[in-house]
């Protein structure tokens, strides 16, 4: 694997522990407790998840589309915007197709989850040093990303989560 790839893995596997970790510290019962507009801890696993398989799934069009997408100046942009507002604190929400379920089996979404990046870190270990700039997976916004954009974009929505899990105090949010 890229040099550049296994750094920006290692930092986001590094934040998927945290996640799990601070879920599994939980008792059942608090994992699946959502407070007000607060997700549960559970459906913010959920919704990680969901993310990443919606990335793979962006991953297996741009297999689909071969070389005749390529990543440009959107993505950047784009990932930017998002690393801006995360580092603003400002709370923004998803669409509905990412939007967790109350009933959650968490230990299924779990499993489902180390499956997912087990995926992600196969199709990062096929990148070559030519390959780096060109498209790893399609998102419907940002259009064409590198794998390493891509990877970006997954540590974003970590910190994302990261800072508003249940339990921890999001002090001076900003809200949308």
């Amino acid at each position: 694997m890229q040099e550049i790839l296994k750094a920006a893995l290692a930092e986001i596997d590094a934040k998927k522990r945290e996640i799990v970790t601070r879920t599994l510290a939980l008792s059942e019962s608090e994992r699946g407790h959502s407070s007000g507009n607060q997700w549960s801890a559970a459906q913010v696993v959920e919704h990680l998840v969901m993310f990443e398989e919606y990335l793979q799934t962006g991953h297996n069009k741009a297999i689909e589309a071969g070389n005749s997408l390529k990543p440009g100046l959107k993505g950047k942009i784009f990932g930017g915007i998002v690393g801006s507002m995360v580092r603003a604190k400002i709370r923004f929400g998803t669409t509905k197709e990412f939007e967790p379920t109350l009933d959650i089996d968490l230990n299924k979404r779990l499993q489902d989850w180390n499956e997912i990046r087990e995926t992600l870190v196969s199709a990062l270990d096929e990148i070559s040093a030519l390959d780096l700039n060109e498209t790893f997976a399609i998102h419907p916004i940002a259009g064409p990303l590198t794998a390493e954009t891509t990877v970006r974009m997954i540590s974003l929505h970590l910190d994302y989560h990261i800072r508003f899990f249940p339990g921890n105090p999001a002090a001076e949010v900003k809200s949308t």
